[in-house]
């Protein structure tokens, strides 16, 4: 039957789980929050997707305790522009501004709460590439105004519920630990479920 899976000692049917999840795509949106070269705190619109091995499954089968280790890479796009543009980067006089490129490589720990809802820690680090360095105060680096690319570690969490049976909802917020301001990331998704 299509979405369910065969217990063949019993020959029961049950719908697949998170749990039973190898691997998953999501498109994200989301907003970015840093602090500009003057010192100032902005938001700008975020959009990206990731990619999630669930390690556990794909190295232990059926986790009798119920828990997740995973393996995320994900890509994550947002056009500062100016300092006095709006949400999307627009909307200056100033014209052109900074773009930024975040690819965090996370391994992912933690556990179901039931067959639908999957909540992690997540840590690792996040390659920046900023058009602009100055735009962006991230610390070192941040007072030259070519183009920059650097790793940062992070940590995270990510709230997981699964809706149908190949689709499920992802909120994840991100924050990268710099030697300057921190960069705060919060996304939403929809994740994509490979069994």
């Amino acid at each position: 039957m299509r979405g369910q899976t065969v217990t063949a000692e019993r020959g029961e049917y049950r719908e697949r789980s998170l749990k039973d999840q190898k691997w998953g795509v999501t498109p994200q949106i989301g907003v970015l929050v840093y602090e500009d070269a003057g010192g100032s705190s902005k938001a700008r619109a975020a959009i990206g997707g990731s990619f999630d091995w669930n390690a556990t499954n794909l190295v232990l089968g059926d986790d009798p305790m119920g828990s997740y280790i995973g393996l995320s890479i994900s890509g994550l796009y947002s056009h500062p522009g100016p300092n006095d543009a709006d949400f999307f980067g627009s909307g200056s006089n100033a014209g052109g501004g900074s773009n930024l490129v975040q690819i965090p490589f996370d391994v992912k720990v933690g556990g179901y709460f039931s067959d639908s809802v999957r909540f992690t820690v997540r840590g690792g680090g996040n390659l920046i590439y900023r058009s602009d360095a100055s735009s962006i105060n991230l610390g070192a680096g941040s007072d030259s105004t070519g183009s920059l690319w650097k790793v940062y570690p992070n940590v995270g969490l990510e709230g997981e519920y699964k809706v149908s049976e190949h689709i499920s909802i992802l909120a994840r917020p991100d924050l990268t630990i710099t030697p300057g301001k921190n960069l705060f990331v919060a996304t939403v998704g929809a994740t994509f479920l490979g069994f």
